[in-house]
């Protein structure tokens, strides 16, 4: 019997609150049971695209041997219809394999090169030029470079659309000719 009454209040709720809704509107029913049609929470905030910048980096060469030197381009386009500013592109490399020898008017520190890029105009693209030379004692592996944009205006972008990196194969020439150990005992074996 109460199983029964339980039932007929559950069926008589779930048919009235539906006529209820349909002859006074959904904004009249209480918030508690149903919280998406309540009107008094917070307006939700549209989520905006993130701003894209365009990078592409280049290296003259895509092999070099120990102790030449590559010259790097790297561009930087603004694709969005308005002005990003305070950019900074940021190149990072291996400074035990690789020495800035021009830093294209960029700020060195250790294994990082720096250009900072007040205003970026719609479609306007800047090109960067700098050298890099491999020591003479580097070691004949892959080396990588990776250049980044950041700023108050590109941080929601995602990691592909802001960095880009190079590979360069070093290429370690074989020693050729005799030591200079031997040449010195060949000349000492003459004088005696």
């Amino acid at each position: 019997m109460i199983g029964l009454a339980l039932a007929m209040i559950i069926v008589a709720f779930l048919i009235l609150i539906p006529n209820r809704a349909g002859e006074e509107g959904m904004e009249n029913l209480p918030p508690r049971l149903f919280p998406m049609f309540d009107e008094r929470k917070e307006e939700v905030q549209p989520v905006l695209p993130p701003i894209i910048v365009e990078i592409r980096k280049t290296p003259t060469k895509q092999e070099a041997i120990q102790g030449s030197t590559i010259p790097f381009e790297i561009t930087i386009r603004n694709l969005e219809n308005h002005t990003l500013h305070n950019l900074t592109l940021d190149e990072r490399f291996d400074d035990q394999i690789l020495k800035v020898v021009d830093a294209g008017g960029g700020s060195i520190s250790q294994n990082r090169l720096a250009w900072f890029i007040a205003a970026l105009e719609p479609s306007e693209e800047r090109t960067i030029r700098y050298s890099m030379q491999i020591q003479n004692d580097a070691p004949s592996v892959p080396l990588q470079t990776t250049a980044y944009v950041y700023g108050e205006d590109v941080q929601e972008m995602t990691s592909g659309l802001r960095m880009v990196s190079t590979d360069i194969a070093v290429i370690a020439l074989p020693q050729s000719g005799v030591e200079q150990g031997m040449i010195l005992s060949w000349i000492s074996e003459i004088l005696h």
